[in-house]
C-alpha cells in the first residue's frame, strides 16, 4: 500500500483530487471510460466538494466518467441516511455527468430484491465478465475496522461468487439494513483508494496498516494499487 499521510487537511483534499483526476484521465485513455465507485463519509464529503470546484473540475472526464456505489443505507435516496443523497447533493448536482453514467443502488424496491437487482445492472455494465474492475474504489475505515458495509464476523465476508448482498449492521448502527459490495469485487479493483482521517482513526488505522486484528479493512488486498491518504500518523 502506497501511504500518504498529510497533515493539513486542505492539502490532503487537492493531492487526492489530482489522484482521482490522473486516474480518470488515464482510464479513459486506455479503456475508453472511467469507472468510479463512490463511498459514504465525511471525508469522501469534503473530497466531493474539492473535486466539483473549478480546478479539478474542469479537468475531470464527467462525460465519460461512470457512477458506482460501494454500499448503501436502505433508506430512501432523499433521507439524511442516503449515501447517495450526500454525493448528489456534494458532488453530482456540480458537474456535467449525464443521468445515465449514475448507478445508485436501488432502496425503492424490497431489500431482499435490491442486491440482485444492482448485481444485475453491474453485470450488464460489464458484460459478462466473470468479475468487474472497477478503475477506482473509493473506501473508508470504520472505527470498528468495517468497510463499505461489510462488518465483522458477517457471512458476507466469507462471499466468493455474489458481487453484491444484503447485510444487517450491528446493533449500534442506526440504520442496520444495508445493501454492499462484496470483498472479491473490491479486490479485482485496479485501484483502490482509502482516505482516512481524525485521530479518533489512529488505532484501527495501525491496527490494520500492521495487519493486527481481525478486521474487515484487513481483507482487502486488491490485485491492483493500493493508496492510502491520511491525516492520522499512524
Amino acid at each position: 500500500m502506497d501511504v500518504f499521510r498529510i497533515t493539513d487537511h486542505n492539502k490532503l483534499l487537492k493531492e487526492a483530487a489530482s489522484l482521482i483526476v490522473n486516474i480518470a484521465q488515464t482510464s479513459v485513455k486506455d479503456r475508453g471510460f472511467f469507472s468510479l465507485v463512490v463511498a459514504g463519509g465525511n471525508t469522501p464529503r469534503a473530497l466531493y466538494k474539492t473535486l466539483a470546484n473549478e480546478e479539478f473540475c474542469k479537468q475531470m472526464p464527467w462525460d465519460k466518467t461512470f457512477f458506482f456505489w460501494g454500499d448503501e443505507r436502505f433508506v430512501p435516496k432523499d433521507h439524511p441516511e442516503s449515501n447517495y443523497h450526500m454525493v448528489d447533493e456534494t458532488l453530482l448536482s456540480h458537474i456535467p455527468v449525464s443521468w445515465t453514467h449514475i448507478f445508485p443502488i436501488p432502496t425503492h424496491i424490497d431489500f431482499d430484491n435490491a442486491a440482485k437487482e444492482y448485481e444485475s445492472i453491474l453485470r450488464r455494465f460489464f458484460k459478462g465478465k466473470d468479475n468487474p474492475s472497477f478503475d477506482l474504489f473509493m473506501l473508508g475505515i470504520g472505527d470498528d475496522g468495517h468497510v463499505v458495509s461489510l462488518f465483522n464476523n458477517d457471512p458476507a465476508l466469507e462471499e466468493k461468487h455474489l458481487w453484491v448482498r444484503a447485510v444487517i449492521a450491528p446493533e449500534s448502527y442506526p440504520v442496520r439494513k444495508r445493501i454492499t459490495l462484496t470483498l472479491p469485487i473490491i479486490n479485482c479493483a485496479r485501484n483502490v483508494l482509502f482516505l482516512v482521517t481524525g485521530e479518533k482513526k489512529s488505532g484501527i488505522l495501525s491496527n490494520v496498516l500492521n495487519g493486527k486484528g481481525d478486521y474487515p479493512a484487513n481483507l482487502v488486498q486488491p490485485s491492483g494499487s493500493s493508496i492510502l491518504f491520511t491525516d492520522v500518523d499512524a
